[in-house]
């Protein structure tokens, strides 16, 4: 009876775990003999005391986004879906604000890198490898001719961030806005917003095709089972799926896979040092309407490991490759997106920083976006 009792716990134990948490959790299960539930037959009857420990996310807005942007990748194919996704967690409204995410079990790609827990080699060469295949894949599946809102996506974020600094820093006139780096006049905010402008004006035409993307593909959205790193090349998932979206810009993920790789994975190894290491500063005069960023670039780009070069130097490859081959798209009009679609990641970023904590990151943001600012208006 013991025995037939550690069964039945370990296979009521596996269903929870496989069936409803997509086996990112723990579950201990124990079976309790009750005398009230003996009925009329010669059966055995257990009361089933089960204790779940799980990682839930609560967010009002994300978790609607999150089940809609899970339905938008899983048309990619079932099995996309089945092996790279995590189903919401409750598939009616029972919590419209909640759903599951597998830090318990899994770790990040960032956290792999970062506490060197696999081989350069298989991250590199067998996952990376992998995951980008599968983002090749899933792009070639659903190419449409509908062609990408640039203007929305990359104009969007450039104005969104500009009035976010004006009401935190007090600058009443943000189109005036001088920005300097390194003592060098960049322009005002207006002059920047008019050159992206002008730029998507002048690329448009060579922007032939849209497809489904992901939207936020970087490094700690790509999740690995513990027990798999260094093993399994194809055991990663893709989480937080809301920014998911059809007839989407694929650069818009090349761009986002880049800027973690070249700037972001150094800020993160940053901000929990004591003390916070410093790259540059900032100062902002609401009398002269500035923005003054003194940012020290090789010393901060020092900081970022060389596997992380060579994860950006697949990306590229990878860039290179889908953007003639699928999209059709001349090498002059990729370079330029992709300087577009790196500089309002970055500088989109900086909203995100303004708090007391954060602050550390504005120089590297600032200075960082600015200087891809530059490469694009001196091309």
């Amino acid at each position: 009876m013991r025995k037939i009792r550690r069964q039945l716990e370990q296979h009521i134990s596996d269903l929870v775990l496989s069936k409803w948490l997509d086996g990112y959790g723990n579950v201990r299960v124990k079976l309790v003999s009750d005398p009230h539930l003996t009925g009329a037959t010669d059966a055995m009857h257990y009361k089933v005391i089960a204790q779940l420990t799980l990682v839930l996310k609560y967010h009002q807005q994300d978790a609607r986004l999150e089940k809609a942007g899970y339905q938008v990748l899983k048309r990619l194919s079932e099995r996309f879906a089945r092996k790279h996704l995590i189903r919401p967690l409750f598939g009616n409204e029972v919590d419209s604000a909640v759903f599951l995410v597998p830090y318990l079990t899994a770790a990040s790609l960032h956290e792999i890198i970062s506490g060197e827990m696999a081989s350069r080699r298989w991250i590199v060469e067998e996952l990376y490898a992998d995951f980008l295949q599968e983002l090749n894949k899933s792009w070639e599946r659903t190419l449409s001719s509908n062609r990408p809102n640039l203007r929305a996506i990359y104009l969007g974020r450039i104005v969104g961030c500009a009035t976010a600094l004006a009401t935190k820093w007090g600058l009443k006139d943000i189109e005036r806005t001088q920005f300097i780096l390194n003592d060098k006049k960049i322009g005002q905010f207006r002059d920047i917003r008019n050159a992206v402008e002008n730029r998507l004006t002048g690329i448009e035409d060579g922007v032939k095709y849209s497809c489904t993307t992901h939207g936020d593909e970087h490094a700690k959205n790509i999740l690995v089972k513990k027990q798999d790193v260094g093993i399994q090349r194809d055991s990663w998932v893709l989480i937080d799926c809301v920014k998911a979206s059809d007839n989407s810009d694929w650069m818009f993920s090349i761009a986002k896979m880049l800027h973690w790789w070249e700037v972001y994975f150094g800020i993160e190894e940053s901000k929990d040092k004591k003390p916070l290491p410093t790259f540059g500063d900032y100062s902002v005069d609401t009398k002269k309407n500035s923005i003054r960023v003194w940012y020290e670039a090789e010393s901060f780009r020092n900081t970022i490991p060389a596997i992380c070069q060579e994860l950006s130097k697949s990306i590229h490859r990878l860039c290179e490759n889908v953007g003639s081959t699928l999209f059709k798209e001349e090498p002059d009009v990729q370079q330029e997106r992709l300087l577009i679609a790196v500089f309002s990641i970055l500088f989109g970023s900086l909203s995100r920083h303004l708090d007391a904590d954060n602050k550390f990151a504005l120089p590297v943001l600032l200075g960082e976006s600015l200087l891809r600012l530059a490469q694009l208006t001196e091309r």
